[in-house]
């Protein structure tokens, strides 16, 4: 959506014309206009004089005398004072949803907020006055602020001290994506093989895996088939990599649909030769051959192979259905046990968790999701050890498969729970803030049954029953 200008002879004018045309005509409808948006915003007009703040901050920078970013882009830590202050979310904020260029203008614009009353109203503009959206919406806005042109040779000097480590990149990606000029910053560096395997490894976690959604980043992927970048790749990115070619194959015209199903066939081959996953993958590869011969080629030119699939244990939807209600009657009822459907509910998990340990990555995740609906289940019950052994099974289990995040918070969350109930307060402390550091990066997830909808807000009623301030915010509505 674009401003634009209707003139009187029915013309429309874009916003720049405008400008240089009828000035004070402009400014005239441009201040009713914020004023409308005041009526349904209250915060807009603070949010004007926040972002000219900000945008002030990142014309005046001055990248060769800066320090104090730099170190936090570098070592993802802050000066202990500021650590101990409302500021240190923000300024995280600024850099997880903004990239560099917003952390720096966010940084700036609140700096000795005790000293400098412009910089102490844009504090609280964050801190009390900005609802989440607005925030939200002006951090990921930073980044297309006009800086000075110091910023360039500043964050050069940053990419010279990273890592090409993923999880680095993915944050510098993050804002160059919003000012692709500064992406020139990535060109013809000496690691430059190893930072697109890096880069690749982002775009495949990222790329959709669903027909029906458009597709970024093509230009990546033929790249991908380059032996010394596939070299670089483990097994877990080889099946995300292959996952994503069978996806992408629902895309653009032949050639590229055939390119994107040899992508999944490659990456699929290096697997293991004993690797389930590998058998799978290489299955789904074949089928989506035959389907694409079907499309373009003459019958009778492709012979298609026998296939078999895992096999998926309908018990689990029904224990997880007897734990939801269970969960939704005790959140409802004061507090209330459904005895029979936690009972129901355990006892399917406890024979689901005892057959042969799963050989396929889906068949571990849900290996995964009855290791956590016992958890909740003797939690629920009241069973302290139990679910404590219960909840370190589950957490080994997703750390053998997922990477630090939802389920880990999860896990610390209902722990911390425990412990307070056992009386140990240091240690249950010590995990709760755990996992408000892992909430505060993740959100909500609902990947699994009632663990993000159900079983938060229990633990918020038990946490806030003990006096401590619960780690997960409430959903809207509540």
């Amino acid at each position: 959506m674009r401003l634009a200008c209707l003139t009187e002879d029915g013309d429309y004018v874009d916003i720049s014309s405008a400008i240089v045309r009828e000035p004070l005509v402009v400014r005239a409808l441009l201040t009713d206009a914020l004023f409308q948006c005041q009526a349904q915003l209250p915060d807009s007009l603070d949010y004007l004089r926040t972002e000219q703040a900000i945008r002030d901050c990142l014309q005046q920078f001055q990248g060769d005398q800066e320090r104090y970013v730099r170190s936090y882009v570098l070592s993802r830590t802050l000066d202990h004072r500021i650590q101990q202050t409302p500021r240190a979310d923000i300024i995280y904020q600024s850099f997880h949803y903004g990239g560099p260029l917003a952390l720096v203008g966010v940084f700036y614009a609140t700096l000795d907020a005790h000293r400098n009353p412009r910089n102490r109203e844009t504090l609280d503009f964050f801190l009390h006055k900005a609802s989440s959206e607005s925030k939200l919406e002006l951090i990921k806005r930073t980044s297309t602020f006009p800086c000075n042109s110091s910023v360039a040779s500043w964050l050069q000097r940053i990419l010279e001290k990273l890592e090409p480590d993923s999880q680095t990149l993915a944050y510098i990606l993050r804002g160059l994506g919003l000012d692709r000029n500064v992406a020139e910053l990535l060109l013809q560096r000496p690691d430059e093989t190893v930072w697109t395997a890096e880069a690749a490894k982002i775009v495949i976690h990222a790329f959709p895996k669903h027909s029906n959604i458009e597709p970024a980043e093509y230009h990546l992927l033929p790249q991908i088939l380059n032996p010394r970048v596939m070299a670089l790749f483990d097994s877990a990115y080889l099946i995300q990599l292959s996952e994503v070619g069978l996806s992408a194959s629902n895309f653009g015209e032949r050639l590229w649909k055939n390119m994107a199903v040899t992508i999944a066939t490659e990456a699929a081959s290096i697997l293991g030769a004993d690797s389930a996953d590998r058998a799978l993958l290489l299955a789904l590869a074949n089928i989506r051959k035959a389907s694409l011969a079907l499309l373009y080629e003459a019958p009778g030119e492709w012979q298609a192979k026998s296939i078999s699939f895992p096999i998926y244990d309908d018990r689990l939807a029904l224990a997880n259905a007897y734990l939801m209600k269970c969960m939704q009657v005790f959140q409802g009822q004061g507090q209330g046990l459904d005895w029979r459907s936690l009972q129901a509910s355990r006892d399917i998990y406890q024979d689901l968790r005892a057959h042969p340990f799963p050989a396929t990555y889906f068949g571990k995740i849900d290996h995964l999701s009855v290791l956590m609906g016992l958890a909740i289940a003797d939690h629920l019950n009241g069973q302290v050890d139990n679910a404590l052994r219960a909840w370190q099974a589950a957490l080994a289990a997703s750390q053998a498969l997922l990477l630090t995040g939802y389920t880990d918070m999860i896990q610390a969350y209902s722990t911390s729970e425990l412990q307070i109930r056992r009386g140990a307060g240091t240690q249950a402390d010590v995990l709760g803030n755990y996992a408000k550091a892992l909430f505060a990066r993740t959100g909500r997830q609902y990947h699994f049954t009632g663990i993000g909808s159900f079983w938060p807000d229990i633990l918020n009623i038990w946490y806030a029953a003990s006096g401590r301030q619960p780690v997960i915010p409430p959903r809207r509505g509540e």
